[in-house]
């Protein structure tokens, strides 16, 4: 099974959508931890509607999204973790992808995949230029040679072993920014990062409280 760990602050307008994506992926096996980080508006009311069994929605003890996410974490059956947003889409056959290629990869794998920005107007030159950045990273395999560029993977785009999180205490460690530090203690802990070639992940364009 795959645990799918989406912190969300003030995400009403949003996270129905990014919910029923998920929900229309062909790999069904998977269960959604969805940490309501002190919302002010309905985001929690939303998800708390839902029917789907497989849906689970946390108060963060905390602050922030570094406790959000080990709340997440703490509470995940699933053998792998993925991350979405809440603003965001998910691609169809992303979790199906995901789950084949990390089945078939080594321990300390990290797998992910190809981003696509989107918005509501047309998307800015410099999303542009940072999409086309992380694609190439995928297109070279090189995600830790451009390490000190910038982060090289999309924090809600990849999936793991729990297990090796756990081990490795990846979450227990983490400082903001949490999506660029991970992928350096991805590279401390001898993780391996496995690139496909397809999108898995429409990112939205905007401010956002986890964006």
């Amino acid at each position: 099974m795959i645990s799918i760990l989406i912190p969300f602050r003030n995400a009403a307008p949003w996270i129905a959508e990014m919910i029923a994506s998920i929900q229309a992926q062909d790999f069904q096996d998977w269960e959604l931890i969805c940490i309501n980080d002190h919302s002010e508006d309905e985001s929690a009311t939303i998800v708390a509607q839902l029917t789907d069994e497989r849906i689970t929605l946390l108060d963060n003890n905390g602050k922030g999204i570094i406790p959000a996410l080990q709340k997440g974490l703490a509470h995940a059956k699933g053998e792998f973790i993925t991350r979405m947003d809440a603003d965001d889409i998910m691609p169809l056959g992303r979790l199906q992808l995901f789950h084949e290629f990390l089945s078939q990869a080594p321990l300390r794998t990290i797998v992910t995949g190809k981003v696509m920005y989107f918005s509501q107007e047309e998307v800015s030159a410099g999303y542009r230029k940072y999409e086309s950045w992380l694609n190439e990273r995928i297109d070279n395999q090189d995600h830790y040679d451009q390490i000190y560029r910038e982060c090289v993977i999309a924090s809600p785009n990849w999936i793991a072993r729990k297990a090796d999180l756990i081990e490795h205490k990846i979450f227990d460690a983490l400082v903001y920014p949490e999506d660029y530090h991970m992928t350096f203690l991805w590279k401390e802990h001898g993780f391996t990062i496995k690139g496909i070639p397809d999108v898995t992940l429409h990112w939205r364009e905007h401010h956002c409280e986890y964006c």
